[in-house]
């Protein structure tokens, strides 16, 4: 494969509890105090509904807001025709398919970025500011692992001359990897901020930097 380059949106590479910690701190939902307190305790059970539990409450099953419409936006004939799915090989399209069967769970992807390191590849991360699931400040604890050197500091970068986020660039001579946050985005950033994640990735491809 004839790899140039990669793009993960709010990825989970490790569960970093830690990082969530940190990021309910840094944004003041936890005063000094609490953010002491409750280092003991998954910060993200207190604050969210777990969404793997067996029978998850309505917001964390998909049916909340425009949610609702994807079933049948997703089933339509002409739309399954578009994405080109072949008939008689998938029935109705689900949200969250539990019936995938597998015998283990990878805890940490950490150890293929790692590898992809030492190719020749251009990487652009980026993280909605406001995800409380998959937190900026983890994925920037996983990418400062990787040793490698900042080339562009942390500086803001924008859409129609507003602050869309702030990004920082990383490299080792041969592979690049941009990291990015989206002002004002929660989990799967593009879907709160459509037309500043579309920028973003035009100019990241055009450039490989914002």
């Amino acid at each position: 494969m004839n790899l140039k380059g990669y793009v993960l949106g709010n990825p989970l590479t490790e569960e970093l509890l830690g990082s969530r910690y940190t990021f309910a701190h840094r944004v003041s939902l936890l005063s000094n105090e609490l953010y002491e307190d409750l280092k003991p305790v998954n910060i993200y059970h207190v604050l969210e509904p777990s969404c793997s539990d067996p029978s998850p409450p309505k917001q964390c099953r998909g049916d909340k807001g425009n949610y609702r419409f994807f079933p049948i936006w997703a089933n339509n004939l002409k739309v399954r025709e578009a994405l080109h799915i072949r008939e008689g090989t998938k029935a109705n399209w689900v949200r969250f398919n539990t019936s995938v069967a597998y015998t283990r769970n990878v805890k940490s992807s950490f150890g293929y970025h790692q590898n992809l390191t030492k190719e020749l590849l251009h990487a652009l991360i980026y993280s909605g500011d406001q995800d409380m699931a998959m937190t900026y400040v983890g994925s920037l604890a996983w990418i400062t692992r990787l040793k490698l050197s900042i080339v562009d500091r942390w500086k803001p970068w924008f859409t129609k001359q507003e602050v869309a986020g702030y990004t920082t660039k990383y490299s080792n001579g041969h592979y690049h990897l941009t990291f990015v946050t989206v002002k004002g985005a929660g989990h799967t950033a593009v879907e709160y901020k459509p037309r500043e994640c579309f920028n973003m990735f035009i100019e990241w491809l055009g450039t490989q930097t914002l």
